[in-house]
């Protein structure tokens, strides 16, 4: 049935795509009626039930292709309205903050940069979606975050400070601002460093909604050990990218390690799984037993949607403790050696993981190496869209 559904899915998008000579959005079986709302069984005020304050910030993607220097696909309106008609009403937006920091840019060069960011941001606000500015900045700025926290964190204020004069008149109910992604000092150091923002923030552009997520790679494990930050409307962001060795199967930025050489791990999986046991032959019959080690410990508690739901449940009673609401926005998996379904598989199982734990999500990314949407035929990949948008089938916490 899923793969009957899926090639159905594809030929859908295929006909109307020549039909009308530009991306078209995958239909759901019921065309013409509202979808049920995924949130409908969390409490009556929760901000991402459908007609409440934030309900367009729980379902998205993140669009790096905006950014003027990016050399690859650019969506043009039509593909992102027909996403968005499918209910991706959020789009998370990378911001290379290095761009907006005297330190590393001069003023022409801050000033078209800002250009460019603020019309993208309009463009977007005028198609309907929450937009969120996530200051996502390169690895001077965070090689200097973990050594000079405090000079760096002057620098990612003069960051800011650049937007909210450039963003002023930015719909506050529609355009969030995140704070930092995956900042680099551990929790203790970057903790205090966010409040002193958010209050900053708080004073200096009233009104805004603040992102705020947590240190080490923004895992759920420092959040949940961490009080919640004093400020106003503060919506809290984690990733999740677990079992690693699976998402990022297959790298390409870092030639040579485990990571680049392995293919094919399955999801659901486990280590009794034929496809495990393949690669640990082949890292044993090579003598890389660090390698099969790390397999072996990936592995040894099986992975699928329960142990998924598990993890973030963590999570999900520390939102409801402090009556906050939490998004994945950044979840995903490579696709450059990866079985198709055990791919949408797992983004099917965090996708319903967090609808069910009443969290908000976003794809990584939009058209790169964890793509939702094919560059090449400039369409959503059936497969991936079905994963994040047909109906839920698992039952509620």
């Amino acid at each position: 049935m899923r793969s009957f559904l899926s090639l159905g899915l594809q030929s859908v998008f295929l006909a109307l795509a020549i039909s009308v000579g530009q991306p078209a959005a995958i239909l759901h079986a019921d065309e013409g009626t509202t979808p049920p709302d995924p949130y409908a069984h969390c409490p009556q005020d929760h901000p991402f039930r459908r007609g409440n304050d934030r309900a367009l910030l729980a379902r998205g993607f993140n669009l790096p292709n905006w950014d003027p220097l990016y050399s690859g696909f650019k969506p043009d309106d039509a593909l992102l309205s027909a996403l968005k008609q499918q209910g991706l009403q959020h789009i998370r937006l990378p911001v290379d903050g290095e761009n907006l920091i005297s330190a590393y840019h001069d003023a022409d060069h801050r000033r078209a940069y800002l250009d460019q960011l603020d019309e993208t941001v309009t463009r977007l606000v005028g198609l309907g979606f929450a937009v969120s500015v996530d200051m996502h900045p390169a690895g001077r700025f965070q090689k200097l975050h973990s050594m000079a926290p405090k000079r760096a964190f002057g620098q990612l204020q003069e960051a800011w400070q650049h937007v909210v004069e450039r963003g002023r008149d930015w719909p506050r109910e529609q355009v969030y601002f995140e704070l930092l992604n995956e900042p680099t000092p551990p929790q203790n150091v970057w903790w205090p460093q966010a409040q002193k923002l958010v209050s900053w923030l708080n004073d200096v552009d009233k009104g805004r909604r603040l992102v705020v997520g947590p240190a080490v790679f923004q895992r759920h494990e420092p959040l949940v050990e961490s009080p919640p930050l004093k400020g106003d409307t503060i919506i809290y962001a984690i990733h999740f990218y677990d079992p690693f060795l699976f998402t990022h199967q297959a790298m390409t930025w870092d030639e040579g390690s485990l990571m680049s050489r392995l293919k094919q791990l399955p999801f659901p999986g486990s280590i009794d799984h034929p496809a495990v046991q393949e690669q640990i032959r082949q890292f044993s019959a090579a003598g890389e037993t660090d390698a099969v080690e790390e397999i072996r410990n990936a592995y040894e508690t099986p992975w699928d949607a329960v142990r998924i739901r598990d993890e973030l449940s963590a999570t999900a009673t520390w939102a409801r403790q402090h009556r906050v609401a939490v998004i994945i926005n950044e979840f995903g998996v490579l696709d450059f050696d990866v079985d198709r379904f055990a791919r949408t598989d797992w983004l099917r199982a965090v996708r319903e993981a967090a609808e069910s734990h009443c969290l908000g999500w976003a794809h990584w990314d939009f058209s790169d190496g964890f793509a939702m949407v094919n560059p090449e035929t400039t369409l959503p990949d059936p497969y991936v869209l079905e994963a994040l948008t047909a109906p839920s089938t698992s039952a509620k916490p």
